[in-house]
């Protein structure tokens, strides 16, 4: 389910026989090329500004299967994305035009950790429950911890791309 950039690192260390389940599902990744991807109904930057504006301080990014583009991260954000070596750029709405595969809402690095995950929760409560009202009918909203909020396109999820690729392979999986 990780980002084709978070695990491209692996993919001559890990052996596989079968595609990749990539970015929580929405993307596949078969014989070094991205299949099934499942991009985002919506123009992200009317996305990005709604939530800069209610929410401001929270860090977002947009993904595509080989990039991910930082929406004004804060300095601990963006710090850990050069640490970490994924490719990333500043997202820019005059070139980063799309598509995209996920939105990550996330909220902020102190060093190496977390910040006090309860002293964010409620704003992560207000930020989820602010994008399923914005967006609930083209998009899934969801929380992989209580400081991380992807969205990704309806019917994206690894349950779904697992079945798709059992059906490919004619195997159960």
């Amino acid at each position: 389910g990780r980002s084709y950039v978070s695990f491209r690192r692996f993919l001559d260390i890990v052996p596989h026989n079968a595609p990749l389940i990539l970015m929580n599902g929405s993307a596949s990744y078969d014989n070094g090329e991205f299949v099934d991807v499942q991009y985002l109904p919506v123009d992200v930057w009317p996305t990005a500004q709604k939530v800069a504006q209610q929410f401001p301080g929270v860090n977002m990014e947009f993904q595509n299967p080989d990039m991910h583009y930082l929406v004004s991260p804060s300095e601990n954000y963006a710090a850990y994305y050069r640490e970490s070596g994924f490719p990333h750029e500043l997202a820019d709405p005059a070139r980063h035009v799309g598509p995209f595969v996920k939105i990550g809402v996330y909220g902020d690095l102190s060093g190496k950790t977390v910040v006090n995950e309860q002293e964010e929760k409620p704003l992560f409560d207000r930020v989820e429950e602010f994008l399923n009202q914005e967006f609930g009918d083209k998009l899934v909203v969801f929380r992989a911890t209580p400081r991380i909020i992807n969205v990704h396109a309806k019917g994206a999820s690894k349950l779904m791309a697992a079945k798709k690729l059992q059906q490919k392979l004619g195997k159960k999986i």
